[in-house]
């Protein structure tokens, strides 16, 4: 099927209606558009910029050095008929405006009648090396963040992350941190007697981000490392607190009927890993993998199910209902 053989799905526009309330859409995401690295990429760097080709089907394919990224379907699927979501590459054409261009989206926002919004990376180009990915550390800790980097070798903050990306073959691994809350704020947060701690996003996007060290983190850095809380207050907050609030019964307790789901953890080391990446999905995809550390054992239902950082072979979970 070549692209005058395909054909733009798009549900009617949206009628207007009442604003009630002020909404903030929260987790959004946009797709690159298709000139993002046009006239941004130094000239001695323009010829490896990631570029838009055509795969055998007619959907678009960013390709860079010697590896691809296909624009998968699921992730611009707004305004598009259900029967129509696919994984296969797509076309601008085929996909709402609002996805990619700016001043689109701001429209629809309107239409939505959405406030604000806050948007994260985009969904589906994930221009990340495809083989096996180790922790490269940058050089030592002046250069412990791209801008240190960067003005310790007087370059420009790009050109540290295209050379350390180069010089490792695209193993170099970069954190970017979604927003820059301080930590008086976040300390805040953390003490909100609504706040639930231990959510994570990993699952939904398993090859942008990583953040299913939540319960680790917070237990070495709050806990240890600033003291915020007790060991106590800290346990309570990751078990006993979020089965209260999800309704899962006889969970998130020590005590005699209730179910035995424990973690037996070292206080001093307790922490994660560096991450790293995977490629051990069904159809060969990455994903961003880490550990964690200081964990002895992991009991669920009253059955061993790791021990020592290794899993028994022990498979006693049973999928978890809230009562109605």
């Amino acid at each position: 099927m070549d692209s005058a053989e395909r054909r733009a799905e798009l549900l009617p526009e949206p009628e207007p209606e009442e604003h009630r309330y002020d909404v903030i859409s929260v987790d959004d995401h946009v797709t690159e558009p298709p000139n993002v690295f046009t006239g941004r990429i130094e000239a001695r760097y323009a010829d490896r910029a990631p570029r838009l080709t055509e795969d055998e089907s007619g959907g678009l394919v960013w390709a860079y050095e010697d590896g691809e990224v296909h624009d998968a379907g699921f992730g611009a699927v707004a305004g598009r008929p259900q029967s129509a979501w696919r994984h296969e590459p797509i076309r601008y054409e085929e996909i709402r405006k609002g996805c990619w261009h700016i001043h689109a989206r701001v429209r629809d926002m309107d239409t939505d009648l959405v406030e604000a919004e806050d948007v994260l990376e985009p969904a589906d180009v994930d221009l990340a090396d495809r083989g096996a990915a180790a922790r490269h550390d940058l050089v030592n800790a002046s250069e412990s963040s791209v801008a240190g980097a960067a003005r310790a070798r007087g370059v420009s903050p790009v050109e540290v992350m295209i050379e350390l990306s180069l010089d490792s073959r695209f193993e170099q691994l970069f954190r970017q941190p979604i927003s820059q809350t301080s930590s008086e704020l976040i300390l805040a947060g953390l003490r909100h007697p609504n706040t639930v701690v231990a959510a994570s996003d990993s699952g939904a996007h398993i090859s942008q981000i990583l953040d299913s060290n939540i319960p680790t983190y917070f237990l070495s850095h709050w806990v240890r490392g600033e003291g915020a809380f007790t060991w106590a207050e800290a346990i309570h907050m990751l078990t006993g607190a979020p089965a209260r609030v999800w309704g899962l019964e006889r969970r998130g307790v020590l005590e005699a009927g209730a179910c035995a789901d424990v973690v037996v953890f070292d206080p001093a080391a307790v922490g994660c890993a560096a991450p790293t990446v995977l490629n051990d999905l069904p159809d060969g995809g990455p994903r961003l993998a880490q550990s964690a550390t200081g964990i002895d054992a992991t009991l669920v239902n009253g059955q061993v199910v790791t021990s020592g950082g290794r899993r028994t072979g022990a498979t006693p979970g049973v999928f978890l209902r809230a009562p109605r």
